[in-house]
């Protein structure tokens, strides 16, 4: 399997998650115990000069246990992820220091807790920051939240965005357009074909 691609902001690098086995073969016991896979790796692929995609490169930052791209900075030198050990997972991110990912460190404030937060997106400023949780204070399943930049470069507690995007249903992969304007989601809710379908919600101008 390999999905959840990530295109940095110039599209010069491709950054996805992989089950498959490492070119190393270091992960060739690591398998998880509910499907017999490889667990997820992070892998990045970067646009050549004859427009094609280079061969895919294994992230330094990989560990035994699940490792997920979620977005990366318009920039591509911040990568988040998603790190699954107990599976409570959690939301990390990466600096680019040179030509290594240094250890994913967990996203500060409230936004990791003991339940399960899988997806975040952050403003091209970088003072807006979605995520998604299914802590048991929201509308039901997965919500989506969101923290804002403090000044004093911290998040702000997180808060629900509300019941216009929250259903009682599930909702998740948050995408916030480069102009911030436009949230894209994932949601169960919302009168959906069935399963997730694909949403968007502009931004009021209040």
């Amino acid at each position: 399997a390999d999905f959840s691609p990530v295109l940095t902001f110039d599209e010069s690098s491709i950054f996805f998650t992989s089950r498959r086995l490492r070119p190393d073969s270091t992960n060739s016991e690591i398998r998880d115990p509910e499907t017999d896979q490889f667990k997820d790796d992070i892998y990045v692929s970067f646009r050549t000069k004859e427009n094609t995609w280079s061969k895919p490169e294994l992230l330094n930052l990989n560990t035994d246990d699940h490792d997920a791209s979620i977005s990366v900075s318009p920039d591509g030198l911040t990568l988040f992820v998603y790190q699954d050990s107990l599976g409570d997972g959690q939301l990390k991110y990466s600096k680019l220091i040179g030509e290594t990912w240094s250890d994913p460190a967990k996203l500060g404030s409230d936004i990791n807790t003991k339940h399960w937060e899988t997806h975040v997106t952050v403003s091209a400023d970088g003072n807006e920051l979605y995520f998604v949780s299914n802590r048991p204070d929201g509308s039901g399943g997965r919500d989506i939240y969101r923290c804002v930049k403090l000044p004093d470069g911290n998040w702000s507690k997180a808060l629900n965005i509300g019941k216009k995007i929250n259903t009682k249903y599930e909702e998740d992969a948050p995408f916030l357009s480069p102009d911030g304007q436009f949230l894209y989601f994932a949601s169960k809710g919302h009168n959906t074909m069935g399963g997730f379908d694909l949403f968007v919600s502009k931004k009021d101008k209040k």
